[in-house]
């Protein structure tokens, strides 16, 4: 399975924007700006997204620490001059979001609300749950007693490349512009 990721690099407006400012600076101190810029805006970038990963799917902070990681760009000339921010793991289990059965099946709370998954099942009757389930939540594939398959939930990398997850990463996306101008500045004075 691919892991999604979404990137920021820099297109060619940056480089026409700053390119007297970066040529002063030479191709190392140019790198290296650049990279302070993109690691700076990306890590604010990286919090916008777990965040909005949290509110749009309730999966817990500590499965989304685990699920998410960066690829930070380089500061040595010749490095990769991108900030990643890449999503791993398949869809979890409804155990994950508190579920509880009831006699039309089962309510977890999946993708920022409460609600019922019809026909899904986590033992013989509600509030009892059977110890060879192991707590998932399960539903019929036909109309016999079995075979069963576990019910799932969102993944991280689907849900980060959709909807407000997209837009936190875009929206800070925007700013690295901005940095640069600052990053400059702060390599000229000796920083």
């Amino acid at each position: 399975m691919v892991s999604p990721t979404i990137t920021l690099a820099f297109q060619d407006q940056v480089m026409q924007r700053y390119a007297n400012q970066l040529a002063s600076l030479g191709d190392a101190g140019a790198q290296k700006a650049l990279a302070r810029a993109l690691n700076y805006e990306g890590k604010k970038a990286f919090t916008a997204v777990k965040r909005a990963l949290r509110k749009q799917t309730s999966i817990p902070y500590a499965l989304i620490n685990r699920g998410v990681r960066t690829r930070q760009a380089s500061p040595k000339l010749g490095g990769a001059l991108e900030f990643a921010i890449v999503g791993t793991g398949r869809p979890f289990s409804l155990k994950v979001f508190k579920p509880k059965q009831f006699r039309a099946g089962v309510k977890a709370t999946v993708w920022g609300r409460r609600q019922l998954f019809p026909g899904t099942f986590m033992g013989p009757r509600p509030g009892v749950i059977a110890p060879a389930l192991g707590g998932h939540a399960y539903h019929r594939t036909s109309p016999s007693r079995l075979p069963i398959e576990k019910s799932w939930g969102p993944s991280i990398p689907v849900e980060m490349v959709i909807g407000e997850t997209k837009a936190a990463f875009e929206k800070s996306a925007s700013a690295v512009l901005d940095r640069v101008s600052r990053e400059i500045a702060a390599i000229m004075r000796g920083f």
